[in-house]
């Protein structure tokens, strides 16, 4: 494990020093305050949007408007942003036979990437999550949310639906994060392995307002990331996140396999 821990040390120091890294964590925690005040001030609402019209009342409608719209291209972004590159930039700079060179297997280099790869993506939804709750606390109010029967609920209980369905979307993230991760490694090119989840995701959003697939909707990672709408409703329901959450251990045992069948099959040394 101390191996596993060096790299961990290593890539976590070689992300600090990524403007890329520090401008998406700059993003997610000033953009929220920026798209509520343009909520705020701007005469129309947008109320094709769940909670859109309650943008300019409640504080808390905010994080689960950015949610709404984040779950379609934000979080995938997020999810692939460290993991489509931190097993291709090896390639690109050709250092994979250095790193191998350094007492640490082929196994304790990717596990450690994949730990830095994971932890990214947790800590960049968290913050994006945390600065819109801000957002609308600071600049809207702290008015009761409503639920989506119209039923009142309390401070608190809104605030904990709302930390709620934030992580209900962790699951189809995760699972994004490793699509990047075996795209990573496959095409050994960080483009695709960055931008290649996102369209996946908008690809499986699209697929899933198909009425001829309606069948088999709650089997489509992107399901996953609307699944928190049952979590607002008078009698909560968590079926669907949990169905979600499967889904995406499937999909994230599948690239788990597909990234290992990928390493199994290169000699990264000469990569």
């Amino acid at each position: 494990m101390s191996g596993v821990r060096a790299v961990v040390g290593v890539e976590l120091a070689k992300l600090r020093a990524q403007w890329r890294v520090r401008g998406a964590l700059l993003v997610v925690m000033l953009g929220p305050f920026v798209a509520t005040l343009v909520l705020k001030m701007q005469a129309g609402l947008p109320t094709d949007t769940l909670y859109g019209r309650w943008v300019q009342e409640i504080g808390l409608s905010i994080p689960l408007v950015i949610l709404g719209s984040a779950g379609v291209w934000g979080v995938p972004a997020l999810a692939s942003l460290v993991a489509g590159d931190i097993l291709s930039a090896e390639d690109a700079h050709g250092t994979w036979g250095t790193l191998l060179t350094r007492s640490r297997t082929k196994t304790q280099l990717v596990l450690g990437k994949a730990i830095v790869a994971v932890a990214s993506m947790v800590v960049l939804v968290t913050a994006l999550a945390a600065s819109s709750i801000a957002a609308g606390y600071l600049l809207i109010g702290s008015e009761p949310l409503i639920g989506l029967a119209g039923q009142p609920l309390s401070p608190l209980r809104g605030l904990l639906l709302v930390v709620a369905c934030w992580v209900s979307v962790l699951p189809p993230a995760l699972a994004l994060t490793a699509l990047a991760l075996l795209l990573s490694a496959w095409t050994r090119n960080s483009l695709i392995g960055v931008t290649a989840p996102i369209v996946v995701g908008l690809v499986l959003l699209l697929v899933s307002q198909l009425a001829s697939v309606g069948g088999v909707r709650p089997l489509l990672l992107a399901s996953g990331f609307q699944a928190w709408h049952g979590l607002l409703y008078a009698q909560p329901s968590v079926i669907a996140v949990l169905q979600a959450a499967a889904v995406s251990a499937v999909w994230v045992v599948a690239c788990v396999g597909g990234l290992v069948l990928v390493l199994r099959r290169r000699d990264l040394a000469v990569a």
